[in-house]
């Protein structure tokens, strides 16, 4: 049977799986278009500052991506430790049964 901690540990990683990569998707796309509206003039408004802010988002998304897989791990073997593991605590054996 999950804990509360265990639910919550799993829901917290699906945000990890889900929201940070479609931020670094997003930030990169309007990047592109930063980047491309400043280097060949489409009009829409975009300046060097836009371009270099895209960027700075991107590298953020995935340094934040980084922390965050380490992190949840982390909090994952603590969740493991405290509230038992959700897999079961099976016994296992001293010695292997051998093997033909």
């Amino acid at each position: 049977m999950e804990t509360d901690a265990q639910r919550r540990h799993r829901s917290i990683g699906t945000f990890g799986k889900f929201f940070i990569p479609a931020w670094i998707a997003l930030a990169a796309i309007l990047t592109m278009a930063a980047a491309s509206d400043f280097l060949f003039g489409f009009g829409w408004g975009y300046t060097e500052k836009d371009a270099l802010g895209g960027l700075g988002m991107v590298a953020f998304g995935f340094l934040f991506w980084f922390v965050w897989k380490v992190f949840h791990g982390f909090l994952g073997e603590l969740t493991d430790i405290f509230f038992g593991s959700p897999r079961g605590d099976e016994e296992i054996p001293d010695e292997a049964p051998p093997k033909i």
